[in-house]
C-alpha cells in the first residue's frame, strides 16, 4: 500500500486545554470575552502514513462517532486541520448570551456576534435555550448527540432543519409551542415532530398562543407512531380544545396505567 506523507505531527500533553481527553486546540478567552483559538505549527513534524492520506481524509471529514473523532484528533494534528471541531457537552444561553459549558455547567467560552470563528462544535450532551437565536449559533454547529433538549418560551422560533440537527438524537425534549416552523413559515404539528425523533423517551409541551402545533387530527397521528407508544414521560400544558382528549386519554389509561 503506497505511503503519503504530511506535515502533522502526533499531539502531545501539552496541546490539549479544552479537557484532558478531548481535541486539539487551545480555547482562552480575553478581558473582551473575545474566542481566541489557538494551533501552534511550529510543534508540527514530518509524519508518514501507512494508508493513502485521502483515507485519512475521508475519515476525517466524515466523521460519525463523537467518540471516534476524538481519538483521531488526539493521535495526530492532521484531522483538526482538516475538520476544525471542538466538543462541547453543554451549549447553552441564558440571558442573551450563547455558552459552550463542560458537564458542570462551567463556561469555558461564549460565541459573539462579531467573531470568526476557523472551527465548528460538536454538542455531546445537553443543549438548553431560553431566550436565543438558534439562527445566530447555527453556522457554528457541526454535529449534535445532545440527549437533553429544552427551548424556553422566550426564544424566536427556528427552522426544522435547525430543530432536527440540534434535537434529533433527542431523548428528553422540553419546548414550547409554537417554536419550530418550515422554511415557507408553516408551523411544525406536533406528530411532525416526534415522528422525526425516534430516540424520544420523555416530552414535556406548553402551548403559549392561540398558534398552536396541535390540531383536531394531532391524538389519532401520534397513535400511528411507534415509539411514542414507548414513551415513559408526556407532559402536555395550556393544550388547546382542538386535541383530541379522549383518544388521549385512552392511550394514556393503557399505557401507563
Amino acid at each position: 500500500m503506497s505511503t503519503s506523507s504530511s506535515t502533522y505531527s502526533t499531539a502531545s500533553d501539552s496541546d490539549f486545554s479544552q479537557s484532558s481527553s478531548s481535541s486539539v486546540v487551545t480555547v482562552s478567552s480575553t478581558k473582551t470575552a473575545i474566542l481566541l483559538c489557538y494551533f501552534d505549527p511550529t510543534t508540527s513534524k514530518r509524519q508518514y502514513f501507512s494508508i493513502p492520506e485521502k483515507i485519512l481524509y475521508y475519515a476525517a471529514k466524515n466523521a460519525t462517532s463523537s467518540t471516534m473523532f476524538q481519538k483521531l484528533l488526539q493521535t495526530c494534528k492532521y484531522f483538526f486541520i482538516v475538520n476544525p471541531v471542538v466538543f462541547v457537552p453543554l451549549l447553552m444561553c441564558c440571558s442573551g448570551s450563547w455558552d459552550a459549558c463542560n458537564y458542570g455547567g462551567k463556561v469555558w467560552f461564549q460565541f459573539k456576534d462579531s467573531q470568526t470563528l476557523n472551527f465548528k462544535v460538536w454538542i455531546q450532551h445537553q443543549f438548553l435555550n431560553f431566550n436565543g437565536n438558534v439562527s445566530r449559533i447555527f453556522p457554528w454547529i457541526y454535529k449534535s448527540d445532545a440527549k437533553f433538549i429544552q427551548f424556553g418560551p422566550y426564544m424566536p422560533c427556528m427552522t426544522f432543519d435547525e430543530f432536527m440537527c440540534i434535537a434529533g438524537n433527542a431523548e428528553e425534549l422540553t419546548m414550547f409551542s409554537p417554536s419550530v416552523k418550515y422554511s415557507n413559515g408553516e408551523i411544525v404539528l406536533l406528530e411532525d415532530i416526534i415522528k422525526n425523533l425516534p430516540k424520544l423517551k420523555s416530552l414535556h409541551l406548553t402551548c403559549t398562543s392561540d398558534e398552536s402545533n396541535v390540531t383536531k387530527r394531532t391524538a389519532s397521528k401520534l397513535m400511528e407512531i411507534q415509539h411514542f407508544k414507548q414513551m415513559s414521560h408526556i407532559t402536555l400544558n395550556s393544550i388547546p380544545e382542538t386535541l383530541d382528549i379522549g383518544t388521549m386519554f385512552d392511550f394514556i389509561m393503557v399505557s401507563f396505567k
